[in-house]
């Protein structure tokens, strides 16, 4: 800050802790406002982890406080520390902004001192601006602090210590140093176990793509967030529909390998039938699993599975048309009895949807509202 030009009429020095190493490791919730509270959370965060940089930050920040409070004694100076969420992403993100809301209301600056400690709190720079958006002079200055290390070879290795530590300890960094080698090992495992090796590399691949396919649109913290925000009918719908996707695209990989395998020493018609014979109960069982979850959840939710059950029943009616004609394609039955599995699969589709619904009451099971 320029203490030659203008000064604001209401400074606020900021300390961002945006994986809430201050909660978790003193159970002390943000926002921290204020020069003595500031001090007491630091001094607890500090002799809990004596290196935890965020402590340094505080203490940086409360400084900052000192000079500007004997710089300019007519201006009115505040001192806070907010915090995020120790999961990181877009929970952290809502956190700070939550209770930097909170602190902006409540003191209303027209300055801003940002004290950080590293690139990863500069995200919080767009929301400042947005927060001070049409208060006349407003801005922002970044301080950073930066903590000085021992240059020892065993200081180096207590502080390399640390840092894998917090690799594999931290919530905002394991799924990086540990989830995605356990994906990785646990796509060799399946590969393995399906006797797929010579896709290995193939399957890796899809499984790092999916990785990034996952971080980029943030689709972990959506199915979290929906997870967290709905009640026990979406959960399960959200599990289900996982699992029987998982079970679908295992079933999928598995029919592929063996229609590859059998094309070697059968003709292409043939290998359609064994295919359909050996993979179609395990694409139904997958199917069945995602409805079974929807159809269980309508059931806890006092709602009518109706459509559910249909859908189950079209899913049976198609496995049993997939079957029935692999049998035939296979040379297993004749076209006589392919016309009866083809009867007897619609006539079952048919009596299962007009006994769904022509049960009083729509939206009624059981008797219950």
């Amino acid at each position: 800050m320029d203490r030659g030009v203008s000064v604001p009429s209401r400074i606020l020095v900021l300390s961002v802790d945006i994986d809430d190493d201050l909660g978790r490791k003193t159970g002390i919730r943000g926002p921290v406002i204020g020069r003595e509270q500031v001090i007491q959370a630091a001094l607890k965060l500090i002799t809990q982890d004596p290196s935890e940089a965020d402590a340094n930050a505080m203490f940086m920040a409360v400084k900052e406080f000192d000079e500007l409070k004997r710089s300019f004694p007519n201006v009115d100076v505040e001192v806070a520390v907010v915090t995020g969420r120790a999961e990181g992403g877009m929970e952290a993100s809502r956190e700070f902004e939550r209770q930097l809301s909170e602190v902006f209301e409540r003191f209303r600056p027209t300055y801003v001192v940002f004290v950080s400690d590293g690139s990863m709190d500069e995200q919080v720079i767009p929301r400042l601006y947005a927060l001070g958006k049409g208060v006349e002079g407003f801005g922002v200055h970044i301080s950073r602090v930066v903590v000085q290390q021992s240059e020892s070879i065993e200081s180096t290795f207590m502080l390399m210590k640390g840092y894998l530590k917090k690799l594999l300890t931290e919530p905002a960094y394991a799924p990086y140093s540990i989830g995605i080698p356990g994906l990785l090992i646990l796509t060799l495992v399946v590969t393995s176990l399906l006797g797929m090796e010579r896709y290995l590399l193939t399957a890796l691949t899809a499984a790092l793509g999916a990785v990034l396919l996952f971080k980029g649109f943030r689709l972990d913290e959506r199915i979290s967030s929906l997870l967290r925000g709905g009640g026990a009918s979406r959960r399960l719908g959200i599990v289900s529909l996982l699992a029987g996707s998982l079970m679908m695209t295992i079933s999928a990989l598995n029919a592929y390998e063996r229609g590859v395998r059998m094309l070697r020493y059968l003709p292409f018609v043939e290998v359609i039938a064994e295919v359909l014979k050996g993979s179609s109960v395990y694409f139904f069982l997958s199917v069945a699993v995602v409805l079974s979850g929807w159809i269980v959840g309508d059931l806890i939710e006092r709602r009518s599975p109706k459509d559910k059950m249909a859908s189950l029943a079209t899913a049976f009616s198609l496995l049993l048309v997939a079957y029935f004609s692999g049998l035939y394609m296979a040379g297993d039955i004749g076209l006589p009895t392919l016309i009866l599995g083809y009867v007897s699969s619609a006539a079952f589709l048919v009596a299962s949807v007009i006994s769904i619904y022509r049960r009083k009451g729509d939206h009624e099971i059981g008797g219950l509202p």
